[in-house]
């Protein structure tokens, strides 16, 4: 839900991010066609927000099965579901720096990169 809440926000960083890319991408020569620019700036919209919505279920999914793995190799004995918890708990810094940006997105000027 903070996703979704943050979107409009959180674009101008996301949209800059991309500019400055391809600011550098252009100043290496590399010729990037307008379709394909078209193209990859679609992708990286779904990207940022699919990527905030789906990131603390496969950290606390697969967090928890290679903590729990790890945990028997030295001895001791979480379950899935305390190793789950732990890793979801450990990614909450990320949702405090997606608030960040969200917080610094509208504070940046909408002008051209220059590399």
């Amino acid at each position: 839900m903070l996703v979704v809440a943050l979107k409009n926000l959180v674009t101008p960083y996301f949209d800059d991010e991309f500019e400055r890319g391809m600011a550098t991408a252009a100043t290496k020569g590399q010729g990037i066609p307008q379709t394909a620019i078209d193209t990859s700036r679609r992708f990286a919209g779904y990207l940022a927000l699919a990527g905030p919505l789906l990131a603390p279920w496969f950290v606390g999914i697969f967090g928890g099965i290679f903590t729990t793995i790890g945990s028997r190799v030295v001895g001791a004995k979480l379950t899935f579901g305390q190793a789950a918890t732990i890793t979801s708990w450990s990614y909450f810094p990320a949702v405090i720096g997606y608030i960040a940006i969200a917080l610094q997105g509208p504070s940046l000027t909408r002008r051209p990169f220059v590399v």
